[in-house]
């Protein structure tokens, strides 16, 4: 057994428990056990929890706003309650007795435990085994296992569906009609979307020991049925997940995580803390993605919960699609389908604002309209609202869509995607930036100003150095799309040219921007790169001063020495990406892999150890911190690993934290699979059998090479062991 933090402990690398699922930490250990497919997630609570528990299934595309602010997903009724009595007095929850929850990460199975008793003085113990099929994306199974501790013990099981369901931002249901014992047709206010929530049930007493399993199965009008009712659909799904029986339902959905683990395991030997940690982020960031679906984003808070809205960020493409781009293309492809399928959205906020082509919103739902309201945050001194500017300053979001399909295209050399969408999407942010950016007729350049970086700490800035590196990638992608599309398929190139209005003139100005566009570089001193203008000209303090100056203590305040020392990692973004970059740095000074192994450890214990505030600004934020999930498979494969595909050629250049013995991964690149295992000196890539071409490839400190189909090639780490 090895711990993981306080109460979290994993015994194999294969499973994540807890052994506090205390009512006080109910916010986080319903996220981190929530049971979940891309089309709904489940909060990992007991079964005789309701509302006010924390008790929610949220559903993907069901996007409703009550309130006036925020439009967010619905909850919906709870279709997995089960109320347990013992000689008809009610059993409850005993918090002084032992408990714990454990996550089987190989199956996607949650396991609850815990002993309960009666006013009476009857006790049994409890055991809950839930998870959310990948067979039916539909349905939810559930088994609840009640044993008396004395025999002669009648166990009662209440099986409603709760119709008390717990909502964010008001109540998104605005009908909710019980159809019998087991369904319920629910009506969103807004648009009456329509949700039907079924459930099944079956009992059976075994030596004293009860047993109910229960299905519980979901649908609505938004999803695509092929003509059948969201009713028939729901029942359907509870019918068949428990025809043949709990263990049948579960091994039906564990085969397509075998499958999925297959591809997108990363196996760490020498850590096993970190090993658990990383399996599960990888998990969450699967359950948080739709990925049967090319028209649904990802949330930044996945599914569990509606914080963020279940809306995407840029998180999305420079963040989550990383995860999927070598593993499950497939799925990369979706969500930028996704981007392509919400243009018109983008367009309408870039007009709205001023601008030409695409702006993409900051929070997107279905649409691409903006969801991000002016004003949510409160001043704690005042109590009067705050505006925000994310949803006019933070543009580096556009640019950032238009990387990610270049990111896509170099792993996959899909041209019908760029032909047919990729192409689009970069031309429309193309002709946005270059609405955008201004021409600085003293210094002769182009700049961006008056903008939000991804530092959101730092507001109406000029010439933030992530955003202008982008700015400037995402013009030259445009171009060099262009040019692809003009040798590959000039028909097609014609075509989207004359839909789009794009001419000579303005092609030729996207060129002048982008090679006359600022970008900041490192200052030859001390290599550092200003993060915006006039950066270092910022106070240097310390976190004592800074206290003194606190008028009220719900006031925010940061750590303030480089860069690392000057981030208060308030954001669940920040650490990974100093991990990836200090373990680039590790060929350098080994000292760095140290600190990108702690980097690394806290980016994928975000949520397990909950070292994020569940609320800002009087603004509930808790909940799957998704991009931190998908942040820590990237610093393993693209940071420790090494990973990188730049104009036709795979390097892999990795180093390991000192710790650790072995990392391993598997890569799908242009259609051909490759194993990849690095050890302390050396790195090692095996390609499969059933690879059709041999695959260019630069591996550590060796030249260009190419790979032929079940050939190995083994290198050297660059700089020695760690």
């Amino acid at each position: 057994m090895t711990a993981i933090g306080e109460h979290v402990r994993t015994d194999t690398g294969w499973e994540v428990v807890d052994t506090a699922p205390t009512a006080e930490r109910g916010i986080t250990v319903g996220s981190n056990f929530m049971v979940g497919n891309g089309y709904l997630g489940y909060r990992g609570t007991r079964p005789d929890q309701r509302a006010e528990d924390f008790v929610a299934c949220v559903v993907s595309d069901t996007y409703d706003m009550a309130d006036g602010v925020w439009r967010e997903l619905c909850t919906v009724p709870n279709a997995l309650y089960v109320g347990i009595a013992l000689d008809g007095a009610a059993l409850e929850f005993d918090a002084s007795q032992p408990s714990e929850v454990e996550y089987t990460l190989a199956t996607a199975e949650v396991t609850q435990r815990w002993r309960a008793s009666t006013t009476a003085g009857e006790s049994a113990s409890v055991s809950v085994r839930r998870f959310a099929s990948l067979d039916d994306l539909h349905a939810i199974v559930q088994q609840v296992t009640v044993i008396p501790d004395r025999d002669g013990v009648a166990v009662d099981f209440d099986t409603t569906i709760d119709i008390d369901v717990w909502s964010l931002n008001g109540d998104h249901l605005a009908a909710i009609e019980r159809h019998g014992h087991g369904a319920v047709r629910c009506v969103t206010g807004e648009d009456g979307t329509e949700i039907w929530v079924a459930r099944r049930d079956e009992m059976s007493v075994d030596d004293a020991v009860a047993t109910i399993v229960s299905a519980m199965g979901v649908a609505s009008s938004n999803d695509d049925l092929d003509g059948v009712s969201p009713e028939q659909r729901a029942e359907t799904a509870t019918h068949a997940a428990i025809a043949d029986g709990y263990r049948a339902a579960l091994g039906a959905s564990a085969g397509h995580w075998e499958e999925f683990w297959a591809r997108a395991d990363v196996q760490i030997d020498g850590d096993i803390a970190a090993q658990a940690a990383l399996r599960f982020s990888i998990l969450h960031n699967r359950i948080a993605t739709p990925a049967h679906s090319d028209r649904l984003p990802i949330g930044a808070r996945g599914l569990s919960c509606q914080a963020y809205q279940g809306a995407a960020f840029w998180d999305q493409e420079m963040f989550n699609l990383l995860a999927f781009l070598h593993t499950q293309p497939e799925i990369a492809r979706n969500i930028l389908m996704y981007r392509w399928r919400t243009l018109d959205g983008a367009r309408r906020k870039a007009r709205r604002l001023g601008f030409d082509g695409a702006y993409f919103a900051w929070i997107s739902g279905t649409t691409g309209d903006e969801l991000c309201p002016d004003f949510f945050f409160t001043d704690v001194l005042t109590g009067r609202p705050i505006r925000n500017h994310f949803n006019v300053w933070q543009m580096h979001v556009s640019p950032d869509v238009a990387r990610a399909v270049w990111r896509y295209w170099e792993a996959t050399n899909d041209l019908d995607f760029l032909a047919d969408h990729g192409a689009e999407i970069t031309f429309e942010v193309a002709r946005f930036l270059r609405s955008f950016v201004k021409h600085n007729e003293v210094r002769d350049r182009y700049e961006v100003i008056r903008l939000l970086g991804p530092d959101e700490w730092h507001e109406n800035v000029d010439n933030n150095a992530y955003t202008n590196h982008l700015s400037r990638l995402a013009l030259g992608h445009a171009l060099e799309i262009d040019d692809l599309l003009a040798t590959h398929r000039p028909a097609a190139r014609m075509a989207l040219h004359e839909r789009l209005g794009v001419t000579a003139d303005e092609r030729s100005a996207w060129r002048r921007i982008h090679d006359e566009l600022y970008v900041p570089t490192a200052d030859p001193n001390t290599g550092l790169i200003e993060a915006f203008d006039g950066f270092y000209a910022l106070e240097d303090t310390r976190p004592a001063a800074v206290r003194e100056r606190l008028i009220d203590p719900a006031e925010y305040w940061g750590w303030p020495n480089g860069v690392a020392p000057r981030c208060a990692h308030g954001s669940s973004l920040s650490h990974s990406v100093h991990a990836s970059v200090a373990a680039r740095l590790g060929e350098l000074d080994h000292a760095y892999l140290s600190q990108a192994a702690e980097y690394f450890f806290d980016t994928a214990t975000i949520d397990l150890l909950a070292t994020q505030h569940a609320a800002v600004g009087g603004t509930f934020i808790g909940g799957i911190h998704t991009a931190a999930t998908a942040g820590a498979y990237g610093v393993a494969v693209y940071g420790f690993g090494g990973v990188e595909v730049e104009h036709g050629v795979l390097r892999i250049d990795p180093r390991l934290p000192s710790d650790w013995q072995r990392l391993a991964f598997r890569l799908m690149v242009w259609s051909q699979q490759l194993s990849v295992i690095v050890e302390p000196t050396v790195v090692t890539v095996t390609a499969d059998g059933a690879n059709t071409a041999p695959t260019p490839l630069t591996l550590a400190a060796d030249g260009r090479r190419d790979i032929d189909p079940g050939a190995t090639a083994t290198a050297p780490l660059r700089g020695g062991a760690s």
